[in-house]
C-alpha cells in the first residue's frame, strides 16, 4: 500500500479507487453524516474560540460550509472534547464561518 512516505504506490491506486467507490455505492445516510451544524461563528484574527456541540463524543473532524473573510481557519491548540471543539484564525481581521462538526 504505502511506500513509507505516506503515498500510495502506483500499483495500489486501482484497488483503493474501487474500495472508495464501493463505500460510496451505499449512498450517504444519516448514520454516516451524523454531526452538528454550527452557523455564523464570528472569529477575530489571531484568536482561538471554543465552540460547544451536542455530539456526546469527540468529533472526527469538521467541514467549513461557508466562510466570509479571507483568513486561515484551523483547529485550535486546545484539545477537542465530547462537549466542544476549538478553532483559531491566523491573520488580522475577522471571519464568519458556518461549520458542520462530524461525529
Amino acid at each position: 500500500m504505502s511506500n513509507g512516505s505516506g503515498r500510495i504506490n502506483r500499483d495500489d491506486r486501482p484497488t483503493n479507487i474501487d474500495r472508495n467507490n464501493s463505500d460510496l455505492d451505499g449512498g450517504l445516510t444519516l448514520k454516516n453524516l451524523a454531526g452538528n451544524l454550527v452557523e455564523n461563528i464570528v472569529i477575530k484574527g489571531n484568536t482561538e474560540v471554543t465552540i460547544p456541540h451536542r455530539l456526546k463524543t469527540i468529533p472526527k473532524g469538521r467541514i467549513v460550509l461557508r466562510q466570509i473573510g479571507n483568513l486561515i481557519l484551523q483547529d485550535g491548540d486546545t484539545p477537542w472534547t465530547d462537549k466542544s471543539i476549538s478553532l483559531k484564525v491566523v491573520g488580522s481581521g475577522t471571519i464568519t464561518v458556518s461549520i458542520f462538526i462530524l461525529r
